[in-house]
């Protein structure tokens, strides 16, 4: 998540952990701006805890895919099967499709 307010962005730090890094402003008139990651069962997570609040139903789409059907599809240890293949890369596509 990118923001230009580093109080939402420490809130979410604060409550999930991840990382927070000062995004580089390119132009003098930009606001500074900070992202927020997390990532695997962190992630995850947070998204359950946030979709109450979601108001873009594609953001909640997307949310919803990826907390049911996240796990199913990614290996822990990262190889794949040709049918572990196909299912992460549909996966893939309904997600970029929403």
């Amino acid at each position: 998540m990118t923001n230009t307010s580093i109080e939402l962005v420490s809130l979410m730090y604060g409550l999930f952990g991840g990382r927070v890094r000062t995004k580089k402003v390119y132009r003098k008139h930009y606001k500074p701006a900070y992202e927020w990651m997390v990532s695997g069962n962190t992630c995850i997570e947070a998204l359950k805890l946030m979709l109450p609040y979601m108001r873009d139903i594609h953001k909640i789409d997307r949310a919803l895919l990826i907390v049911k059907h996240y796990k199913t599809v990614t290996s822990r240890n990262g190889k794949y099967s040709n049918e572990a293949i196909e299912a992460k890369q549909n996966f893939e596509t309904r997600f970029a499709s929403i």
